[in-house]
């Protein structure tokens, strides 16, 4: 315990340090959180309008129903960017980066996610979904678009 007081007017205080570890278990999304680790483009579709997301949704928003899992190719066009200076939450690592809107192939949604280091960005762009190798703690944090190969 160490004393805060500066002419008694401050109450003493605790000095306290935690660590903790948490299992999070990635439940229903799972197909989605697996297959980006492994550069899949795992979607939903409806079975009713075929309407598509990624990232997914587990119930059609027109239909109410229960969503079927697909996987997309993987490509797709980015619509905006912006750069900025990003820190990834509990991995120590901040970076500035391109952040990018991208409309990918077979989604009716946008994603957003980050472009590969050093990559050059335009709008109109195609993309292809690739996995971040550095340090991460949760799978979406994987998520990184690289430019799509031209030959």
């Amino acid at each position: 315990m160490t004393d805060g007081a500066k002419g008694g007017s401050e109450a003493p205080h605790l000095d306290l340090s935690f660590t903790w570890r948490y299992s999070h278990a990635l439940g229903e999304l799972s197909p989605f959180f697996t297959g980006l680790q492994a550069e899949k483009a795992m979607a939903t579709s409806c079975r009713v309008c075929r309407n598509a997301w990624f990232p997914p949704r587990l119930a059609c928003p027109v239909h109410g129903l229960t969503t079927a899992w697909i996987e997309l190719a993987g490509g797709g066009t980015i619509r905006a960017a912006t750069r900025s200076t990003l820190s990834l939450p509990l991995t120590g690592r901040t970076e500035d980066v391109w952040l990018v809107l991208v409309a990918m192939d077979g989604a009716n949604n946008l994603v957003t996610g980050r472009m590969a280091a050093g990559s050059q960005v335009d709008r109109g762009m195609r993309v292809r979904l690739a996995v971040d190798t550095g340090r991460t703690v949760h799978p979406i944090q994987a998520l990184i678009f690289r430019p799509a190969s031209t030959g």
